[in-house]
C-alpha cells in the first residue's frame, strides 16, 4: 500500500509527471464501524479485483454505519448505478486529516465478489453478478436502500407489517397470541 498518513487516509494526491490519472477511484471506509464490519478484507478483495486504471483508497466515514464495509465509487455516473446511493462531495476528517471526498455512489456491505460486480460501471467484472432469482432479490433489497437500515428496526417494522396482515385477514392480534402462548408455557393464567 502507499506509505505515509495522507496517502493511506485516502487523500487524492496529484498524479506524478508521466503518470495517468485513474479512470475511477473506489474509496473504502476504514472508520471504526466499517473496520469492525470487515474493511480490511474489503480493501484486499477490491485491490485483487480492480481493473487497470482503477485506484483503491481508504477514506473516512461514508454514513450508513453498521451496514459496512461501505465504499464510495467515483466518479459520479450520470446514469447512476444499481444497488448504491448517490452521495454529494463533502469534506471529511479522518485520522487527524481534513480532505475532500468526491461525489459518487455509496455501496454498503461490500464483502463478496458478487457484491463487487455492482462496480461494473467503473470497470470491474460483472461475471459473477446478480444472476438468478436470489440475485434479483438481493439487487431489489440493495436498490431499496433497506440494506442500510439497522436490523432491529427492520425486525420491528417487519413484525408489525405481518401483525397488521394477520389482523386484517384473521381478525387476530399476534401480540395476544404470543402473550397467551408465553403464559401457557409458564403455566400462569392469562388476565
Amino acid at each position: 500500500g502507499p506509505a505515509g498518513g495522507a496517502a493511506a487516509a485516502g487523500v487524492v494526491a496529484e498524479a506524478e509527471v508521466g503518470e495517468a490519472a485513474p479512470k475511477a477511484t473506489v474509496f473504502v471506509c476504514t472508520s471504526s464501524s466499517c473496520t469492525g464490519d470487515g474493511a480490511e478484507g474489503c480493501l484486499k478483495l477490491l485491490r485483487e479485483l480492480a481493473p487497470e486504471g482503477v485506484e483503491i483508497r481508504e477514506t473516512g466515514c461514508l454514513g450508513p454505519c453498521g451496514s459496512g464495509p461501505n465504499i464510495l465509487a467515483t466518479p459520479l455516473l450520470h446514469e447512476g448505478a444499481q444497488g448504491g446511493k448517490e452521495v454529494k462531495a463533502r469534506r471529511v476528517l479522518h485520522r487527524d486529516l481534513d480532505f475532500a471526498q468526491p461525489a459518487g455512489i455509496c455501496f454498503t456491505g461490500m464483502k463478496t465478489e458478487e457484491e463487487v460486480a455492482l462496480l461494473a460501471p467503473w470497470g470491474f467484472s460483472d461475471a459473477v453478478g446478480t444472476q438468478g432469482p436470489l440475485g434479483a432479490l438481493k439487487m431489489l433489497l440493495r436498490s431499496s436502500q433497506l440494506d442500510q437500515v439497522p436490523w432491529p428496526i427492520l425486525l420491528y417494522v417487519g413484525f408489525n407489517v405481518v401483525r397488521l396482515i394477520v389482523s386484517l385477514l384473521f381478525h387476530l392480534d399476534l401480540m395476544n397470541v404470543i402473550r397467551d402462548t408465553a403464559a401457557s408455557l409458564e403455566g400462569t393464567p392469562v388476565a
